[in-house]
């Protein structure tokens, strides 16, 4: 803004910024501004035309969508790795449960030796 008031002329190199106003409590305020020069009927620059915006609304709202969107990356992290643990758990479990609920498959040892014995006292 100093080069604009030095040469009106030139118009200003920076149109809209940000800038941190400090209040009298102390707490900072971010206000938006842009600028545009004031020409006279001739041309001539007459002045700097400065409107000011705040943005402590803004701020809260980028804020809160930056933490959602921490919170749902964090939520997607968990939900990959309770998939990635429960996997090999049911690998295990699933035929655990399975030899839970029927009955234990025939042990071929005792099979061939009852075979062998019915044989023999007949």
């Amino acid at each position: 803004m100093a080069a604009f008031f030095a040469d009106p002329s030139v118009p200003p190199t920076t149109a809209v910024a940000e800038i941190n106003l400090q209040r009298r409590d102390g707490r900072l305020i971010p206000v938006g501004f842009s600028c545009s020069p004031l020409r006279q009927a001739d041309g001539t620059a007459a002045g700097l035309v400065a409107i000011f915006q705040d943005l402590t609304e803004r701020k809260r709202v980028e804020e809160q969508l930056r933490r959602a969107d921490r919170l749902a990356a964090l939520g997607q992290l968990a939900a990959n790795i309770a998939h990635e643990v429960r996997n090999p758990l049911a690998a295990i479990s699933g035929p655990w449960s399975f030899s839970a609920t029927t009955s234990p498959p025939p042990d071929p040892i005792a099979s061939f030796w009852t075979c062998c014995w019915a044989r023999r006292t007949a």
